[in-house]
């Protein structure tokens, strides 16, 4: 479907917005934040919130991973933090619609999460980081293929910390789930083989999938303390299906981009 002339020219106009350096630092202040955030509360749980520890320790890794991909200008840096960004933005989201008020910790990781995903769009941003051709050369990959790795990456990234969630959110007695540890271990796998662009990053993701569906819902026992005012206070809301059901079809769509050439490949071989 095409867009009416004038909102593409807007679309446009925006993908060539400058400021590209501007915007990074204020894209790493935010990642830098919630990373520092979380590895200083996990760090300080060990001793005094034993049972969350691994979880904020877990999430603080992620941010941190987004922070020097960003900040070393790393090809896949800005799918990786754009993945962090919707995953913000939309866990968001899905607190206030179920909230049904403006809670203010989860306006704040909402928009804060929205200052990352929309800083690193753009054309400009793009030269930085994904457009750079040695890691093309390296990779043997087109325009298309960067496209696809690139959707690919953003996907995985994006359901990554909701999986972490569901596998090391403490659990009430007897309510533990082998399942979500399989479906971290597998997204996980996913996105190192979608980095390296191996096939069985696409193997895991879809495996992935398959076990984030079957994760029963959790009944969570996480004290508010240690999480206030950080993306792990989000934790209670993976518990819903609706939540796992998305996280599966997102992982899904991983897959997708790659089901055309994939298909290609196995009708050239029959």
């Amino acid at each position: 479907m095409e867009l009416p002339d004038g909102l593409k020219k807007y679309v446009d106009s925006l993908s060539r917005i400058g400021f590209a350096r501007e915007r990074k630092a204020l894209a790493l202040l935010c990642l830098g934040f919630y990373a520092s955030q979380l590895l200083l509360s996990g760090a300080l749980a060990i001793g005094a919130a034993p049972e969350v520890a691994p979880l904020l320790l877990a999430l603080g890794g992620y941010y941190a991973i987004g922070f020097f991909a960003v900040g070393a200008d790393w090809f896949w840096g800005r799918w990786f933090a754009g993945g962090i960004g919707a995953f913000g933005v939309s866990m968001g989201a899905w607190g206030l619609l179920q909230a049904r008020e403006l809670n203010p910790i989860l306006l704040f990781i909402l928009v804060t999460h929205g200052v990352i995903a929309l800083c690193l769009m753009g054309e400009r941003m793009a030269a930085l980081y994904d457009a750079q051709e040695p890691w093309r050369k390296r990779f043997g990959v087109d325009e298309q293929g960067v496209v696809r790795v690139r959707r690919s990456v953003q996907r995985a990234a994006t359901t990554l910390p909701v999986i972490i969630m569901m596998a090391l959110t403490p659990r009430a007695p007897g309510d533990d789930s082998l399942a979500s540890f399989a479906a971290l271990g597998l997204a996980g796998l996913s996105l190192f083989g979608l980095l390296r662009g191996r096939t069985f990053g696409l193997l895991a993701a879809a495996a992935a999938a398959a076990a984030v569906l079957v994760v029963p819902a959790a009944s969570l026992t996480v004290a508010a303390s240690p999480l206030q005012a950080t993306p792990a206070s989000l934790a209670p809301l993976v518990a819903a299906p609706a939540v796992h059901a998305a996280v599966a079809l997102l992982l899904l769509a991983a897959v997708a981009p790659f089901a055309t050439p994939i298909a290609r490949w196995l009708s050239a071989r029959d």
